[in-house]
């Protein structure tokens, strides 16, 4: 799990050094369907966070799978 985290900073950074995600933003802003779709992988990650901190609160359990 730490790797990939690891390599997504990497990775990251390397796209910003070589200017790939100016180039991206160059396009004009991302459409609508792009930021409903960053907010709900925004959300459901904070879901799952809460669930492995906080597993006895039911605030939307069914969304996350428990091991």
């Amino acid at each position: 799990m730490g790797g990939t985290y690891i390599l997504a900073i990497y990775f990251t950074y390397l796209l910003i050094g070589l200017g790939i995600l100016k180039t991206f933003l160059a396009f004009g802003p991302p459409h609508l369907m792009a930021r409903i779709g960053a907010v709900l992988v925004i959300l459901l990650g904070l879901i799952n966070l809460k669930d492995y901190f906080f597993p006895v609160l039911p605030v939307l359990a069914w969304v996350s799978t428990h091991r």
